[in-house]
């Protein structure tokens, strides 16, 4: 009952969504959630979410986060629908994105604001931003259930989320030999907040690598760290869709919404 809390099956690599879910769910896969990263393609996640099993979060990626304003109501309106499981990708990003610093920093503490109000876990994006990410997060620690997603091993990160009681989301990226930092860090991470994402149609594992990723690849990357952590896989898998349904609220949320 492996979940991928966190692929992309509404970008334009998946001319047919519906043919990957399949494979994943043949594979063993059989939850999804789907991270908002624009407009257009929350929407497209919107209607993938539809079908059983799978979720979907609201949030404007960094990268895209120039005219976040006039969207607002629209997906604050989306964030109260049952299908949502949180708010992400959400976040800072200083390494790709062109749009200005203090637009992201507003978007980002404007989207924070909807989750605490909404009582939302938030999935967070960063990238060469680790400074100004944390500071920001640092006022919502108390309020917030905070999920780093595609965690590449960093130590303030790391530090930071083990001391308030995050959630780190591993990927694909840690079965690359490179992957030494992450491979290290992942030791550090208790059990009881780790979480696994294909963060498709990136970052294949090993042995798909340079491959389109798709859910179905998650069960490699699952299989990669029991082997690190020197747990079995099969109780791995059933620690990390126990942490995935709790951080995600997705229990209750089906109960309060009658989707059960």
């Amino acid at each position: 009952m492996v979940i991928d809390t966190h692929t992309h099956l509404d970008l334009d690599e998946f001319d047919d969504p519906y043919e990957a879910i399949n494979r994943a769910r043949q594979a063993g896969v059989n939850y999804f959630i789907l991270p908002g990263t624009t407009l257009p393609n929350l929407k497209k996640a919107i209607k993938i979410a539809e079908t059983d099993g799978i979720w979907y979060l609201v949030g404007i990626h960094p990268e895209d986060a120039d005219n976040y304003e006039k969207d607002l109501g629209y997906l604050a309106d989306k964030a109260r629908e049952a299908k949502c499981a949180g708010i992400g990708e959400i976040g800072l990003d200083y390494y790709h994105s062109d749009v200005p610093k203090h637009i992201q920093k507003a978007c980002f503490r404007q989207f924070l604001e909807i989750a605490k109000e909404l009582s939302l876990p938030i999935v967070i994006h960063t990238r060469e931003a680790t400074k100004d990410t944390l500071e920001i997060l640092s006022r919502f620690t108390n309020s917030l259930t905070i999920i780093f997603h595609c965690f590449t091993g960093d130590e303030k990160i790391l530090e930071f989320g083990n001391k308030h009681g995050n959630y780190f989301s591993i990927g694909g990226i840690i079965t690359y030999p490179k992957a030494k930092i992450l491979q290290e860090a992942v030791k550090k991470i208790p059990l009881s907040k780790l979480l696994f994402e294909t963060d498709a149609p990136f970052l294949a594992p090993i042995p798909y690598r340079g491959r389109r990723n798709e859910p179905a690849f998650i069960v490699e990357t699952i299989k990669y760290t029991s082997r690190l952590l020197n747990i079995d896989y099969e109780q791995l898998i059933r620690i990390s869709t126990d942490n995935a349904f709790r951080a995600f609220n997705i229990t209750c949320r089906e109960q309060k919404f009658g989707l059960q």
